[in-house]
C-alpha cells in the first residue's frame, strides 16, 4: 500500500463535518423552541375555551335554578339591568 505524506486535506473534510454537527444541533435547537412555544400557547388556549365553557355551564344551571344571574333576575322582575360603570 501507497501511504500518502500529506494530510492536510483532512482537515478541510473534518471541519466541514464539525460544521454540519454544529449546524444540526443549532437546528435542533430552533426547532425545540418553536414547539415550546406552541405547545404554550395551544395550552392558554386551551384553558381559555374551558374557563369560558365552564362560566357558560354555570350561568345556564343557575339559570335553570333560577338563582344566579343578573338577565335572570332582571326577567323576572322585568327590569333591564344597568351596566356597572367604573370611573
Amino acid at each position: 500500500m501507497k501511504r500518502l505524506n500529506n494530510e492536510r486535506g483532512i482537515a478541510l473534510a473534518v471541519a466541514i463535518f464539525a460544521l454540519v454537527v454544529v449546524g444540526g444541533l443549532v437546528a435542533g435547537s430552533l426547532f425545540v423552541a418553536t414547539q415550546e412555544q406552541r405547545v404554550g400557547r395551544n395550552t392558554l388556549q386551551q384553558q381559555t375555551a374551558f374557563n369560558a365553557a365552564r362560566r357558560a355551564n354555570e350561568s345556564f344551571a343557575n339559570a335553570l335554578v333560577g338563582i344566579g344571574t343578573p338577565a335572570a333576575a332582571a326577567k323576572k322582575s322585568g327590569k333591564t339591568p344597568h351596566a356597572r360603570t367604573s370611573g
